[in-house]
C-alpha cells in the first residue's frame, strides 16, 4: 500500500497485489496468510480500515527502504493479521 514499484511485483511474484488500503484488508480477511506492506504514510488509513473491518492485525517489521524511481527513502511496514485465524 502506497509503493507501487514494478520491480515489488518482479521479485515477489504475480500473487502480489499492489492495493489500495480497502483490497488489502479484504485479501487479509479472505486469506489468513496474506500479509500487507505498507506505507508510513498510508498506514493510518489502512490500520483505520482494519479497524472498522474488525481485523486484527500487527506490524511484523519496519524497513527503511529507497525508492530510487523517486529519489527518496520511505518506511514500509510488514502488517499480518493478529488472530485465531491467522497462522
Amino acid at each position: 500500500i502506497g509503493y507501487s514499484e514494478p520491480n515489488l511485483i518482479f521479485l515477489n511474484g504475480t500473487g502480489t497485489l499492489l492495493a489500495s488500503p480497502e483490497q488489502a484488508v479484504a485479501a487479509m480477511q479472505n486469506r489468513p496468510d496474506t500479509v500487507a506492506l505498507v506505507n508510513a504514510d498510508d498506514a493510518p488509513m489502512f490500520l483505520s480500515t482494519a479497524a472498522t473491518a474488525g481485523l486484527p492485525v500487527k506490524p511484523l517489521q519496519t524497513l527503511p527502504v529507497f525508492n530510487y524511481s523517486r529519489g527518496k527513502w520511505l518506511q514500509l511496514t510488514l502488517f499480518a493479521r493478529h488472530d485465531a485465524a491467522a497462522p
